[in-house]
């Protein structure tokens, strides 16, 4: 396998569903999980190709030929990773005030939710009790939230709402990685990503949010920690195991998040009337695992006249600690 890395410019705003349970369209978020991103390259696809072929473009990731991380953060040059999951039991005797310094030590962490991809081994030191780990409000300050209030056609009347956005900072963005088997997969892959550019990804695309222009990035900030036979698989996307891989987790020796996806189905091919998908239960990015993992792509239609797939293979770092 190959591997590419995309950083991604938003001309506009973003709207991307926060991870909150039954939160409105006031709530939002600044990135983009790898469910959410198939799900709209799935939609391209379809776009350009006709809904008879889209099964061939997810046999692609089915099988491994491709794999998509979830859109994380950039800033300058410098890529951001969830947060490990990893709670350990800090080594450090020395300090009288170990209790006092352990419960402000936690609050402070509990404000971070992305570390530098270069800051990782600093990070995890810390967390052991090895040196100190220094970050202020700036360093996940990626973007600026905005609430605006929007007219929406709701039973024949103009009804007012508001929605959550997101505009990033010059020189912060989104990026994500790509694994693929071959320069055929990369070639399908990369023409239906640029149409989906001009498309938009996120919520309310029709209003113009969402759009972006990518460039491939210098993917040696990750050197060799893709798929790195490490004691721990840290995600980078979200995670839906097979049956099988989930009777065999560690579970014991694992830390992991989990996060409940649903929505509606935007398929004009699909019902008359909008409908929503199967709620699914996945492993959150930062989780951290002892067992190779690959995850499935799971059906979540209910009764319509297609098949409608949640992205659930495994993206992951090899991390050491």
């Amino acid at each position: 396998m190959e591997y590419k890395l995309y950083k991604l410019t938003f001309n506009t705003p973003v709207h991307f569903g926060s991870d909150i349970v039954g939160s409105s369209l006031e709530e939002s978020d600044f990135i983009c999980h790898s469910d959410t991103f198939f799900s709209a390259l799935c939609l391209e696809y379809i776009k350009l190709n006709g809904a008879e072929s889209i099964y061939d473009f997810v046999d692609f990731f089915n099988n491994g030929n491709l794999l998509i991380s979830s859109l994380l953060p950039y800033k300058n040059n410098d890529l951001y990773i969830p947060k490990p999951s990893i709670v350990i039991e800090r080594s450090d005797t020395k300090n009288e005030n170990k209790e006092e310094n352990s419960s402000s030590d936690r609050k402070k962490m509990k404000k971070l939710n992305y570390i530098k991809v270069s800051d990782i081994n600093a990070y995890l030191n810390y967390i052991k009790g090895i040196g100190d780990f220094n970050f202020d409000y700036e360093y996940n300050n990626f973007a600026k939230y905005s609430l605006n209030q929007k007219v929406g056609l709701r039973d024949e009347e103009n009804r007012l709402y508001s929605l959550g956005t997101y505009s990033f900072y010059k020189n912060n963005g989104l990026y994500f990685a790509l694994s693929f088997s071959d320069n055929e997969k990369l070639r399908e892959f990369e023409k239906v990503l640029k149409s989906l550019s001009y498309s938009g990804i996120g919520g309310k695309r029709t209003q113009g949010l969402g759009n972006f222009e990518y460039n491939e990035s210098d993917f040696s900030a990750f050197g060799n920690k893709l798929f790195n036979d490490s004691k721990y698989k840290m995600l980078i996307s979200l995670f839906s195991p097979t049956k099988n891989e989930m009777e065999n987790i560690d579970f014991n020796n694992s830390f992991y998040s989990l996060i409940k996806r649903n929505g509606f189905i935007y398929s004009n091919n699909y019902s008359g009337n909008l409908s929503k998908r199967k709620s699914l239960s996945m492993f959150k990015e930062g989780s951290c695992f002892t067992n190779n993992i690959n995850g499935d792509i799971k059906d979540v239609s209910q009764n319509g006249n297609h098949k409608v797939y949640r992205y659930g293979k495994a993206f992951y770092i090899g991390i050491d600690i």
